[in-house]
């Protein structure tokens, strides 16, 4: 269906629509008389209908902001008509549903001409790039002896006009002087990568935005296959930032608003929502993302690499990263709102502890890059933990993102006062006797931290040995004292693991 049949069609429901929606919440029971003759809503209904054909409303233009300036005069221009007319016939019945109905058909007109151009927002916001080029091989290059210069020179020509000047200069310092083996791309799919030579590149540089691949992990693990140990991937994602400024300029003031709203829960809610999820994948065949800083260094992670630079350039978050093992292959990664995570239980059995999201999306992978450069606050927590969501801090403070491991409790996993589960990162923290003790138990969902509010990992290892030493001489006595005074400094000193 065209885009102007549609908005034709969709015009003459809303018109239904707007009216019932009027009268029923003026308590106005319009629909029983509906055709009779003359009747101000019926008569209202067909000149809206008949302006809107005449003055081909439905025509959209290619540029959307002239579209919606020239809807708004269209409708002041039928409504005006319309008034008139009404007047003229002394027909003033249920004024403020005929102007209640002007604005409420104006808004949903508006809204209706945002989304038809939504999947070409998707694309122009998210892939504001030229046409792919080809695999640029400089090995095969200087297998052909032509000059180093002019090699470099063409370089520099297709990367500039791919990505931009100043982008380019980051390309250029982090790329060493292995032009012979080197390969750049510009490319999503993985299958443009699996088809070059193995053990032929030191280096791979992809000009094309992360963003774009439908499976992220796949063109990673791509990649990864093709580098040896060692080996540097330079490529970026479209930052947030970069396609909210994009739908700003590209909209009206007000409406560019309600675009970037929509265009936000689309982007950030029906990924991570499982009955929405595959409506969005389905549609966008997973392309598109917003990717945060989190989730990208996350995959790259997990896919074998460490991220040894990073740098925004005009809204584009470039990375070097180096491979340092084998992908993780995680066919089950966490990525809606309740998620899972592998952690530490009694005879170190490895258990699935419940939550809710407070971090990105492929955080987890994060705990060892976030140690190297945050370190550990008071505590315990890492310093400016880049990971944790604006919402991730709210429920935090609130331990609403505890409240799930109540089922790891049902399921015997836990119990209520006892350590933390830990993850790998943070066990192997931990001495060696403190491990073994730990592992003699199940973890609790509150922990001795709350009791002797530690600051450091030293005295967050001392409060733990403590309590499992007190635990095995007393258990149900040491619980139930640690509980009521975890219990008093949460509510009266107000302590908090942030």
């Amino acid at each position: 269906m065209k885009k102007r049949h549609f908005f034709f069609i969709a015009d003459l429901l809303l018109l239904f629509f707007v009216f019932g929606a009027l009268s029923w919440l003026m308590d106005i029971d319009v629909f029983d008389r509906f055709f009779e003759p003359y009747y101000p809503t019926t008569t209202y209904m067909a000149l809206w209908f008949i302006g809107s054909f005449l003055l081909r409303k439905n025509r959209v233009k290619v540029n959307v902001e002239k579209t919606l300036n020239s809807l708004i005069l269209k409708n002041i221009g039928i409504h005006v008509t319309i008034i008139l007319l009404f007047y003229y016939f002394e027909i003033y019945s249920y004024k403020w549903i005929l102007l209640g109905a002007f604005f409420l058909m104006t808004v949903s007109e508006m809204l209706i001409i945002s989304l038809l151009n939504f999947s070409k927002l998707l694309s122009e916001v998210q892939m504001d790039e030229p046409n792919n080029v080809k695999a640029l091989n400089l090995a095969q290059a200087f297998d052909n002896d032509i000059s180093e210069k002019r090699i470099t020179d063409s370089l520099q020509m297709l990367v500039i006009k791919e990505i931009g000047d100043e982008e380019y200069k980051f390309v250029e310092r982090n790329l060493g002087e292995l032009y012979s083996k080197t390969l750049f791309l510009s490319t999503s799919n993985r299958f443009n990568i699996l088809q070059q030579p193995n053990d032929a590149f030191l280096q791979i540089i992809n000009l094309k935005a992360v963003n774009r691949a439908g499976r992220i992990n796949k063109l990673f693990e791509a990649i990864n296959s093709k580098l040896p140990i060692g080996g540097k991937l330079i490529g970026y994602t479209l930052t947030p930032v970069y396609s909210k400024q994009k739908i700003l300029r590209s909209y009206p003031e007000g409406i560019n608003r309600l675009i970037y709203y929509v265009y936000y829960v689309w982007q950030n809610v029906f990924p991570k929502v499982y009955f929405l999820r595959e409506i969005y994948f389905i549609i966008t065949t997973g392309k598109f993302r917003e990717l945060s800083k989190a989730e990208t260094f996350g995959r790259l992670y997990s896919c074998g690499f460490d991220v040894i630079g990073e740098k925004i350039i005009n809204g584009k978050r470039f990375f070097v990263a180096e491979k340092i093992k084998e992908p993780i292959f995680d066919e089950n990664p966490t990525y809606g709102p309740l998620i899972s995570l592998k952690r530490y239980g009694k005879n170190g059995k490895l258990i699935k502890v419940y939550k809710l999201r407070s971090m990105y999306p492929f955080a987890e992978y994060l705990q060892d890059y976030v140690y190297r450069h945050n370190d550990l606050e008071k505590g315990g927590k890492f310093k400016n933990d880049f990971r944790v969501t604006s919402f991730g801090k709210i429920i935090r403070k609130l331990w609403l993102d505890e409240l799930p491991m109540f089922l790891n409790v049902l399921k015997g996993e836990m119990k209520i006062v006892g350590v933390r589960p830990l993850s790998k990162h943070y066990f192997n923290l931990y001495s060696k006797e403190l491990q073994q003790k730990r592992i003699q138990h199940k973890p609790g969902l509150i922990p001795p931290f709350y009791v002797d509010m530690p600051k450091t990992l030293e005295e967050i290892m001392a409060s733990e040995m403590k309590y499992l030493e007190d635990y095995e001489k007393n258990g149900l006595l040491t619980d139930w004292k640690y509980f009521w005074k975890a219990l008093y400094n949460i509510i009266i000193k107000r302590a908090r693991s942030q």
